[in-house]
C-alpha cells in the first residue's frame, strides 16, 4: 500500500528515523564543537592546548602509556601526537623513554590487553610516556581549575541529565555496527534501484 508520493509506510518511517538521527547527530556535533571551543579558550589561559590537556590527563589518570596507543586513542596521526608531545617534553611535563616491547606478553591478562589494544609490534622499539613530577603538579592544578569551569557550563543540566548525557555518549561510542551496516545497505539499494 502506497501513500503520498508513492512512498510506502515502512519507507516513510525509515526516512523519519533517518532524519531524526541525523538531526540529533548535527545537534551533538554543534554542542561538542561549541563546548570544545569554550574549553579550549579556558585551557589557553593555562598555556595548554586541548590535545596537550587530553594527553596529560590520560597519563595522569592511566599512568605511563605508549605513544602509539595514545595516537590511536585520540584518533590522530603519529605525527600529530609527536607534535603535541614535543611541546610537553620541552616544558618538562612529560618524559619519553624508548623501550622494547617484549616479544610475547606473559600472562593471560597481558595477552588480552595487547589483543584489545591491537598491539602487533612485539619486539619493536617504542616510546613510553610518563608524566614528570612537574607535569603531575601542573595537570593536577589544571584539572582542578578545569573541573570548575566545566561544572559552570554543565549547570544548565541537572544531575540526572548530566548522568544521562554521559551514559548516552558512552552508548554512542559502543554503537550497533551490524544494524548500521544493514541500514546503509538498505538505503544504498533504495537509492540505486529507487
Amino acid at each position: 500500500m502506497a501513500i503520498e508520493g508513492g512512498a510506502r509506510p515502512k519507507d516513510l518511517a525509515r526516512h523519519v528515523k533517518t532524519n531524526r538521527a541525523f538531526r540529533a547527530y548535527i545537534d551533538l556535533m554543534d554542542a561538542a564543537d561549541w563546548l570544545r571551543g569554550e574549553m579550549s579558550d579556558q585551557l589557553a589561559t593555562l598555556d595548554l592546548t586541548m590535545m596537550q590537556f587530553r594527553v596529560m590527563e590520560a597519563l595522569f589518570r592511566g599512568g605511563p602509556q605508549y605513544q602509539q596507543l595514545l595516537s590511536r586513542r585520540f584518533d590522530c596521526s603519529k605525527q600529530n601526537i609527536a607534535q603535541v608531545l614535543k611541546g610537553l617534553l620541552k616544558a618538562g611535563a612529560v618524559r619519553s623513554d624508548r623501550c622494547r616491547l617484549p616479544s610475547r606478553p606473559t600472562g593471560e591478562p597481558a595477552r588480552e590487553a595487547w589483543k584489545r589494544a591491537g598491539l602487533r609490534w612485539q619486539g619493536r622499539w617504542i616510546s613510553l610516556l610518563t608524566l614528570t613530577p612537574k607535569g603531575k603538579r601542573a595537570i593536577a592544578r589544571v584539572i582542578g581549575k578545569h573541573k570548575k569551569v566545566v561544572k559552570a557550563w554543565m549547570r544548565v543540566l541537572d544531575s540526572r541529565e548530566q548522568q544521562t548525557l554521559g551514559r548516552l555518549c558512552r552508548r554512542l561510542r559502543e554503537g550497533d555496527v551490524v544494524k548500521f551496516v544493514r541500514d546503509i545497505r538498505v538505503m544504498d539499494r533504495d537509492w540505486f534501484y529507487g
